[in-house]
């Protein structure tokens, strides 16, 4: 893939090169495949933070795993201790889910002793995983004395509500005498350009994640490919600094309403989080 933006003197010029070289280069390297994913612990009550954490280990060492064996593949020397980490955590996290899942239902069955009807609806969900009736897994807001449950709508209130609740809020204090007058200049008068060993020290800081906004490269792919998109990345922050624009694609952001207390059928209750992209928290 080409990631020369060197002579790119538009920032999102070099961010569209960087983004199409990326995305070119997951399709090309990746296989798109159907998995089921439980980590959040969805329709499985014995999920815990140790699973959770455990589950994390036995990826992270899969991923590695499955580069190895690409390298065996191609007669390139690989590393048998991968594949027996992998194999460790996986047989730890099978053993830990057997004895969660034997454990909580020791206990369910417990609590049914005498009502046969709860007794066999509890083996069908042991047996066959058929689950009793949970609450949705969406969003209901109690709008206007009715109950909002479609997605869209959902979405387009919670975005009304974090739209205004800051306007909304200074609206409420008493209007002061102090004017700002400042304003941040579009241009830096003395600019030190950054150099690529801040840069990749900065990706090194990176949290691991997958979320991904608008483009193909999340945190992930990002320290795992650092070496290469280093030298684009830095012309990225400093043909930015020197224009004084922030990229355009690095202004979007994924919010997501995260619940605090109290009702969750009111937008009051939630607090919003952005998502960021990878690149914009290293500009």
């Amino acid at each position: 893939m080409s990631l020369n933006t060197s002579g790119v003197a538009d920032v999102d010029a070099c961010c569209a090169v960087l983004n199409g070289a990326m995305s070119q280069a997951v399709e090309q390297a990746t296989n798109t495949v159907n998995m089921k994913c439980n980590s959040t612990g969805k329709g499985c009550p014995w999920f815990n933070e140790e699973l959770k954490s455990l589950m994390k280990y036995r990826d992270c060492w899969y991923q590695k795993y499955k580069r190895e064996k690409i390298k065996e593949k191609n007669n390139q020397y690989y590393s048998p201790f991968v594949e027996m980490e992998f194999k460790k955590y996986d047989m730890m996290l099978k053993k830990l889910r057997s004895d969660l899942k034997q454990k909580y239902f020791e206990k369910k069955f417990k609590k049914c002793e005498g009502n046969p009807k709860n007794i066999w609806s509890l083996y069908k969900e042991m047996m066959y995983n058929v689950q009793p009736e949970r609450s949705k897994d969406s969003i209901e807001l109690h709008i206007e004395n009715k109950v909002v449950n479609n997605d869209l709508a959902v979405a387009e209130y919670f975005n009304d509500y974090f739209a205004t609740v800051a306007a909304d809020l200074a609206s409420t204090f008493p209007p002061t005498k102090v004017e700002h007058n400042h304003r941040v200049r579009s241009r830096f008068g003395c600019f030190i350009p950054a150099t690529e060993e801040e840069i990749r020290s900065v990706i090194g800081k990176l949290k691991r994640s997958e979320s991904i906004i608008s483009d193909a490269i999340s945190s992930i792919i990002v320290k795992e490919c650092a070496e290469i998109v280093t030298p684009a990345i830095t012309n990225i922050v400093n043909v930015s600094l020197e224009k004084g624009f922030f990229p355009t694609s690095c202004k979007l952001a994924k919010v997501v309403p995260v619940f605090k207390s109290g009702s969750p059928r009111s937008t009051h209750n939630y607090r919003p989080i952005s998502i960021l992209s990878a690149l914009s928290k290293i500009i």
